[in-house]
């Protein structure tokens, strides 16, 4: 399980706002399966972890 973090905080690139979130779904779905899982939070939300 990953979590990414901090992605649309800080203004640092010419990427879009929400562009390091789709190229991530992208490059997620050009795998083959089993696919590593991850948890793209939205602001302030949080999840239990088991």
């Amino acid at each position: 399980m990953s979590v990414p973090v901090h992605y649309g905080t800080f203004i640092l690139g010419d990427d879009g706002q929400g562009e390091a979130v789709t190229d991530l779904h992208s490059a997620l779905k050009a795998l083959p399966e089993p696919r590593p899982e991850f948890w793209v939070l939205g602001f302030d939300e949080g999840r239990d972890v088991p």
